[in-house]
């Protein structure tokens, strides 16, 4: 039931139309031309298929209102017309051009030969009779193409003529029609202005503005009004950004150009005509405007190529997602590859009884010893062997009183156990560096898994183009004087990126990054610059700047009498939005101790820049320290700020305690564990903390730290240092340790201040 009326009403709203289209044409000249307009339409709405009944009840109801002979005609042309379409239904024929052909003679024959006075006359009606024929072909691809096959698909040229020579048809007949001195043609020509605004873009426009114009021209016998509505097309075109402006512009351009012309004598009926359409179009909604240009294609929006970057990252998101399931199964062969190393107790038992074969085999009191005093004599050696793994090495006062007195050969006893215990040390030493490289590379090949799982989630996002700030960013560039070739606005997790190509010469303008920002409401910074193919334009990127920033300052001092610092530093910024601050203090002071901090701090830039979790890149730094040969410790202390949340990650291992200054208190940020290097296994002392605009953070190494008498006591010697630059607090700090040894450096001292500040707010341009 609904369906049918919904049907019920698309068939009275298509005769409504219809009707609309026949009334204009009827006006578009002498009735004798108007009538073989309105017969060719006719016949090439029933052909398309439109509707029999709807088509013929708006062509015989139009001819209704202009006079008896014009009725006839219509009467007899649709009878002719309506019994050919019949026929060839009865006849279930296909319908081709003969039958096209056929309507359009048969049809129009009455009118020809119909009260026809003279040979001129009939000549007339003959030409005008070809012209309705060759109407009807107009119509017919006209109305395939924008009714039945729709708007959405590209017209062709063939189309875009026939289409066009309609429209001025309507237009002729248009700009004939009057209600009390309102003009139909103006209300409908700014509507429609407009509309191809809008919807179909600014060359649309401007064709419609012609199209309307030339139909004007032939309907009215003057060219005015094809120059005023070309002159409104061109300001339509350049208000499109401003669409209050552009409404209100139209009728106020068209009423200024008639009063230059005509003056006094122009009475405004035409202009408010204007207005009346302009403000119909006034209340349609920006959404549906859009969604109309979406659905009938002419965006621009060049769908083909962000479709093709959309599905390249789906496609590396896959790849990705599966080159990290190939490292994670590395890691898991890795891992299996660790081999169990003989536990202490058991190599003690293994060892001695090798050491008691090797000196009792050819004993002569190897009986009396192991068959009437075995487990004395077995409890000897592994006494002795248990002194020998204990120290590394067996002495004389390692033997028991019962073996010195009964034993001759002591002095064999204890070379063998000797070389045993070196044995079974470079075996541990060789079996736990085997089995620590295993882990390590199980551990790397276990970070390279995540990072890539972490890259395909991040390249599976769809992007998400904003072709309103794309046109917005057109015409706000070009208002400063920026020309700009393409630009592109994506919106990604992190707010919005911009990548634009602009003339080199106005590459360095200042303006273009406080556009971007004003455009996408946040502050945009410039990430990258690069020059394109054709060296006369720059390709630029921006993306959102982080709510927060450092600025830091540091201070050192070696060792008295030491060739170089074993503290070494980094400020490094990891991306975008991260930034860290390393110090590294190396065991000692001179060239071991600096050249195990450098790398470790090197080690662990390298890693948080390749994208490593914490636990993964300390894990994997102390097992590379503890592979050497010598004994190298360092202590690390480092902090990761996040710039955009403002969050902290202090990480400590073996460091002295970090401080958080804010105002005039001090806040301890604790340590703990041993340093790098000295166990296989280590836990780090991780402390998160949000840091408020202004806040201060200290780092300094043992040799500034132990200086004071306690934690508390820097901390409040630091509370009450009165806020300045960083670098001046981190010499004041320095100084004052030097001062506490009376000037002398007992230890490598270093420090470093850095401060967490605001950016500045959104700046108006």
């Amino acid at each position: 039931m609904k369906e049918t009326k919904t049907n019920i009403k698309k068939e009275i709203a298509k005769s409504f139309v219809l009707l609309c289209v026949f009334l204009c044409l009827r006006l578009a000249g002498s009735h004798s031309f108007a009538f073989v307009l309105c017969f060719g339409l006719y016949v090439a709405t029933m052909f398309c298929g439109i509707g029999v009944v709807t088509s013929s009840v708006a062509f015989l109801t139009s001819g209704c209102f202009f006079g008896m002979t014009v009725f006839l005609w219509s009467v007899v042309a649709f009878g002719v017309s309506f019994a050919i379409f019949l026929l060839n239904k009865l006849l279930k024929k296909k319908s081709g051009t003969k039958w096209f052909l056929s309507m359009l003679f048969f049809g129009q024959a009455f009118y020809v030969f119909y009260a026809s006075e003279n040979t001129n006359e009939t000549l007339q009606k003959v030409v005008l009779a070809f012209v309705g024929i060759v109407f009807a072909y107009l119509c017919l691809f006209a109305i395939k193409s924008v009714f039945v096959r729709g708007l959405r698909y590209k017209l062709g040229q063939d189309e875009k003529l026939c289409v066009s020579l309609c429209v001025v048809a309507v237009a002729m007949g248009l700009s004939n029609a009057n209600v009390f001195d309102f003009s139909l043609f103006f209300c409908v020509g700014g509507f429609a202005l407009l509309f191809c605004l809008y919807v179909f873009g600014k060359f649309s426009c401007l064709t419609c503005a012609f199209l309307l114009g030339a139909g004007s021209a032939f309907g009215q016998g003057e060219l005015y009004q094809m120059a005023l509505f070309c002159m409104l097309g061109v300001v339509a075109m350049l208000l499109k950004g401003l669409k209050p402006m552009c409404i209100f512009g139209l009728p106020v351009f068209h009423f200024a150009t008639n009063w230059f012309f005509m003056g006094d004598i122009y009475l405004p009926f035409d202009t408010v005509s204007l207005f009346a359409g302009c403000i119909i179009f006034a209340f349609i909604p920006n959404a549906t405007l859009q969604n109309l240009a979406e659905k009938l294609g002419r965006t621009g929006g060049d769908y083909a190529v962000r479709s093709i970057i959309n599905r390249t990252k789906t496609n590396l998101s896959r790849k990705l997602y599966d080159l990290s399931e190939v490292f994670f199964e590395m890691k898991l062969g890795f891992s299996g590859m660790v081999r169990g190393i003989v536990p202490r107790e058991d190599a003690k038992i293994m060892l001695s009884r090798e050491v008691s074969g090797l000196v009792c085999n050819d004993c002569a009191e190897r009986t009396n010893c192991w068959r009437t005093y075995m487990e004395k004599t077995e409890q000897a050696f592994l006494t002795i062997m248990d002194g020998a793994l204990d120290r590394g090495k067996a002495t004389v006062f390692d033997l028991p009183d019962d073996m010195t007195h009964k034993c001759k050969r002591l002095n064999a006893i204890l070379t063998n156990v000797n070389q045993a215990v070196d044995r079974y040390k470079h075996y541990y030493l060789v079996a736990t560096n085997c089995n620590n490289s295993r882990l390590l590379i199980s551990e790397q090949l276990a970070g390279v898994s995540d990072i890539l799982k972490n890259l395909s989630q991040v390249a599976k996002s769809q992007t998400v183009f904003d072709q309103t700030k794309e046109n917005l960013l057109f015409e706000m560039l070009a208002r400063y004087g920026v020309l700009a070739k393409e630009v592109v606005v994506c919106e990604e997790s992190c707010g919005y990126n911009v990548t634009m190509v602009v003339s080199a010469n106005d590459s360095k303008k200042t303006s273009i990054g406080k556009i971007v920002s004003k455009v996408c409401r946040c502050n945009m910074m410039l990430c990258e610059t690069q020059t394109a193919q054709n060296k006369t334009w720059v390709i630029m990127t921006f993306i959102p700047s982080p709510k927060f920033d450092v600025v830091f300052g540091f201070a050192n001092t070696k060792k008295q009498n030491s060739k170089i610092s074993g503290d070494t530093h980094s400020f490094l910024r990891i991306d975008n939005n991260r930034f860290l601050i390393g110090l590294c203090d190396g065991m000692g002071s001179g060239d071991v101790a600096e050249r195990t901090s450098s790398t470790a701090i090197s080690l662990i830039e390298n890693f948080y820049k390749a994208g490593f979790d914490n636990q993964t890149i300390l894990s994997s730094v102390n097992k590379l320290l503890s592979l050497s040969q010598e004994e190298t410790f360092t202590a690390v202390d480092i902090s990761v700020v996040d710039l955009r949340q403002g969050l902290c990650d202090f990480i400590k291992i073996g460091a002295t305690c970090g401080l958080v200054k804010n105002m005039d208190r001090a806040e301890i940020i604790q340590a703990g564990s041993l340093p790098l290097g000295v166990l296989e296994e280590m836990t780090p002392c991780i402390t998160k903390k949000a840091l408020c605009d202004g806040d201060v953070v200290i780092m300094a190494s043992d040799g500034v730290a132990d200086v004071f008498e306690s934690k508390e006591n820097f901390a409040h010697f630091v509370a009450d240092l009165c806020f300045k630059k960083p670098q001046q607090m981190a010499d004041e700090i320095l100084n004052k340790a030097l001062a506490l040894q009376d000037g002398i450096a007992k230890d490598d001292m270093t420090v470093i201040v850095f401060q967490v500040f605001e950016t500045a707010p959104l700046q108006k341009t």
